[in-house]
């Protein structure tokens, strides 16, 4: 029998926007440059309040939005550091994962991918 999650996954079950906000903080204060998160869900599941709970969590004073039409955002932290937000719900696989240099982005800093199955071939293998 094979297990259900992969070695580094897990799933949430939130009751309300703000616990899962609260989850995104906790996560958020863990993450350093070349750490990378995939957010699976269905439309309306919470990727992207859990995103804003990530970003908070990371010092990010930024607001968060949902890239869906710009792809990446990028959210600043004091002195140089980068947190790139990265959907990929409108991407078609792995060559344009390669267009945006997703290698750079977690050279920069963490990264947080929403739709993470869409693209998941093209997602290095040794990232969180």
């Amino acid at each position: 029998m094979s297990p259900v999650f992969e070695q580094h996954s897990f799933e949430l079950i939130s009751r309300s926007a703000e616990q899962t906000r609260r989850v995104g903080m906790r996560l958020g204060a863990m993450l350093h440059p070349g750490d990378l998160v995939g957010l699976v869900g269905d439309l309306g599941a919470g990727k992207t309040t859990m995103m804003q709970g990530i970003a908070s969590g990371w010092g990010s004073l930024d607001p968060v939005s949902s890239p869906t039409f710009v792809l990446v955002n990028v959210y600043r932290h004091s002195g140089e550091q980068r947190f790139y937000h990265l959907d990929a719900y409108r991407l078609r696989g792995a060559a344009d994962v390669i267009d945006l240099d997703l290698e750079t982005m977690l050279d920069e800093g963490p990264v947080v991918v929403e739709w993470a199955d869409r693209i998941e071939d093209a997602l290095p293998d040794e990232r969180i």
